[in-house]
């Protein structure tokens, strides 16, 4: 183009002789960069020219405003990429925190459980020795209390409480097995294997001192008053330890559900921030092929 070998040549009159400021001004917004910088030499070298003309001014006002404007949306573009760049960073730092956490207080709601039923059985074995220490007790009453004259048939006497406790050592081992059928539908959670095993352990501890006890009392003078005690002892022990983990389960939830919550509002933050860059780098493009 001749306006290029004008420019090459610094002759400024002539240019403004053959071309208007109009054709000027759109030259310099259509042109690429390597093109441009011939008009950027001749501006620095020709400057007191530029100055004295109304139409190199509004030419170089042009082109000073171009090049700012582009600098300010390289800034800004930066800018949010760093912004990008911080709020991943704090999302992965959340994240990690929101996982020790839950990991912590399932330790603490496991460790809390266990030193409960641990107590719960510490419980139940003085409770044993408390009815077998009043067993025996009972026995030697009874035994002193007999006529001496009165002919009694021990073997027969035995037979007959051995029947006697036989249905309820059945009526125990069956009330276990709807407790353990409960427990199974009810237990659902982090901590579900764990306090199912630990359960079913104590059930079978709490089983072989029924199932002992009966076969003490087979052999002895007794009655059913002190098992009937001991059994009802054992259902409510049971009935805490079930209402105990069904509490723990529903705190679990609502707190899994809250850190859901907070992972989505992360998410929508995340991806209203993508959406403004991706508006930006298009703008950008577009700026970009407006002046190629």
């Amino acid at each position: 183009m001749e306006l290029e070998n004008y420019l090459a040549e610094k002759d400024l009159e002539k240019v403004l002789k053959v071309y208007s400021k109009d054709q000027i001004v759109e030259w310099m917004t259509s042109v690429g960069p390597n093109k441009r910088d011939i008009v950027l030499r001749f501006i620095k070298i020709d400057a007191e020219a530029i100055k004295r003309n109304p139409a190199w001014r509004r030419v170089t006002g042009v082109m000073v405003d171009t090049i700012r404007m582009r600098e300010r949306y390289r800034a800004k573009l930066k800018f949010l990429d760093q912004q990008a760049a911080d709020l991943l960073g704090r999302i992965r730092i959340r994240a990690d925190d929101v996982n020790a956490d839950i990991l912590g207080r399932a330790d603490n709601v496991q460790s809390a459980v266990n030193a409960y039923l641990r107590g719960e059985l510490a419980d139940l074995h003085n409770q044993h020795a408390d009815l077998c220490v009043q067993l025996a007790d009972l026995c030697s009453r009874r035994a002193y209390n007999f006529p001496r004259s009165v002919d009694i048939d021990a073997d027969l006497l035995c037979d007959q409480f051995a029947d006697l406790f036989s249905p309820r050592t059945d009526l125990c081992t069956q009330r276990a097995n709807n407790f353990q059928s409960a427990l199974d539908a009810d237990v659902r959670g982090p901590l579900a294997e764990n306090v199912h095993s630990y359960v079913n352990a104590e059930i079978r501890c709490q089983l072989a001192c029924l199932r002992g006890q009966f076969a003490c009392l087979r052999g002895q003078l007794a009655n059913n008053v002190c098992s009937s005690v001991n059994a009802a002892d054992v259902r409510v022990s049971l009935t805490m330890m079930c209402r105990l983990q069904t509490a723990a389960n529903a705190d679990l939830l609502r707190q899994l559900a809250d850190i859901r919550g907070q992972g989505a509002d992360i998410r929508g933050q995340l991806a209203d921030l993508r959406v403004r860059v991706a508006d930006l780098r298009i703008q950008h493009a577009d700026e970009r092929r407006g002046r190629g």
